[in-house]
């Protein structure tokens, strides 16, 4: 599965412009997670599991809920940098 799937595209928009301004940081990753801050109005904590390259859970603090900007602005830093494999 393409993991823009689990994002409107309003998200997925958003989410790219914090990738863009550099508001993403990654503390740490590897093949199994990935856990970064993202600046937004607060600053977020963020996490994102994976089993074989698959996402199996995301997690941020914000207010918004599942599925938001952090976490898209997450995965298109992780994918742009080749962190690690995801499957797309």
């Amino acid at each position: 599965m393409k993991w823009n799937q689990y994002f409107s595209t309003r998200i997925l928009d958003r989410g790219y412009d914090y990738y863009q301004s550099n508001a993403v940081r990654v503390l740490d990753s590897s093949s199994e997670f990935i856990e970064a801050n993202v600046m937004g109005s607060s600053l977020y904590n963020v996490r994102i599991n994976f089993i074989e390259g698959e996402i199996v859970s995301m997690y941020c603090n914000c207010p918004y809920g599942d599925n938001c900007k952090h976490l898209a602005a997450t995965l298109y830093y992780s994918f742009s940098l080749k962190v690690y494999t995801i499957k797309v």
